[in-house]
């Protein structure tokens, strides 16, 4: 009952109910308005202190602070490193992201599926919200609803879950809409396995943009996402029986191994092969060759999740939220019109 209290009086300080300086009823009136004991009440208004919401004028009473807390979100993480071994900048991401929110993020070990359901049933006291960064497949199949906090799921867009993610499909189908336009009829597709439902899909937003354009299907290269040893010479026969003139490298974590297999193979990009990432541009830059690429809008996504979890904490939006945040675009000399491979 105390907390229900504690985020009435969080809510109204947050939506000008209450203004800076005003002060509150006393205990005892507050105990007959609210039909609770005292004691419930006086546990409020103490967690209300702790937290930066109310100062306590000895013999005066409790009064709202002219600048509240700033809200704390927690974020489960299980700390493994992406197969492109670039991880480390998400954090670097959401951090910058909270700055400029004036918000608080922190992170819990949650190694499984079973200790992420854990951590959403019954999340641990202090936080004001739960931020789902990137989550693995399994995860978001486990997920229980509705969470005690506030709950946002970042990219990976997912029903019922309030989300803000990329337009994943929207990446493919530009890259397709790039290559047309450049001349290509015949473009061909490598990305990952469908255990995550973000490649899917970009896999669908590729298809999409073949039929837009009245083109062919060529068929994928979809290469299993742990198992990196596999992928340079799945990615050498897929380019030994091509049949296509440009291809989407659809996620970063593949692109060395391409690189690799065109080198191998003898592939001159862009005279013979034409070439787009839709990846993140942390992790294009890793890349040798002049990709054209579509990138992942990170830093407006993390913010962009920040200001929507803040608001819902705060009672000024109300879900479903679904909110896809557009890419952008890196001009770049691999999308040359040439004929197509035979």
């Amino acid at each position: 009952m105390y907390r229900q209290i504690t985020a009435a009086i969080e809510a109204g300080i947050t939506r000008g109910a209450l203004a800076p300086g005003e002060r509150l009823p006393s205990e005892r009136e507050l105990t007959a308005l609210l039909r609770v004991s005292r004691r419930t009440v006086r546990t409020a208004l103490t967690q209300l202190i702790t937290e930066g919401w109310l100062d306590c004028a000895h013999g005066r009473g409790h009064f709202v602070r002219g600048t509240p807390r700033a809200l704390r979100f927690l974020i489960p993480d299980h700390f493994s490193p992406s197969p492109a071994g670039v991880r480390s900048f998400y954090y670097e991401l959401l951090h910058q992201a909270a700055d400029a929110c004036r918000c608080e993020v922190h992170y819990l070990y949650t190694p499984d599926a079973a200790a992420f359901r854990r951590t959403v049933e019954n999340p641990p006291q202090g936080f004001d919200g739960l931020l789902v960064y990137r989550p693995l497949q399994q995860w978001l199949e486990t997920l229980p609803l509705p969470s005690p906090l506030p709950l946002l799921v970042v990219n990976r867009d997912t029903a019922p879950v309030d989300f803000v993610s990329a337009d994943h499909a929207g990446q493919t189908a530009a890259a397709v809409a790039r290559l047309h336009a450049s001349g290509h009829r015949r473009i061909g597709y490598l990305g990952g396995q469908f255990t995550q439902a973000y490649l899917r899909r970009m896999f669908e937003g590729y298809q999409a943009g073949l039929r837009d354009h009245g083109l062919k299907a060529q068929p994928p290269c979809l290469l299993p996402l742990g198992e990196p040893a596999a992928w340079p010479e799945a990615i050498r026969a897929y380019l030994r029986q091509r049949r296509f003139s440009a291809l989407i490298l659809s996620g970063g974590a593949f692109g060395a191994a391409l690189e690799a297999a065109i080198r191998a193979e003898a592939i001159a990009v862009p005279e013979a092969l034409s070439l787009i990432a839709s990846s993140e541009p942390e992790t294009v830059e890793h890349l040798a060759l002049p990709w054209s690429a579509c990138l992942y809008p990170n830093q407006a996504v993390a913010r962009r999740s920040l200001e929507l979890l803040s608001a819902l904490c705060r009672g000024t939006v109300r879900g479903p939220l679904r909110e896809y945040v557009p890419m952008g675009w890196r001009e770049g000399t691999t999308i040359a019109n040439h004929p197509p491979c035979r």
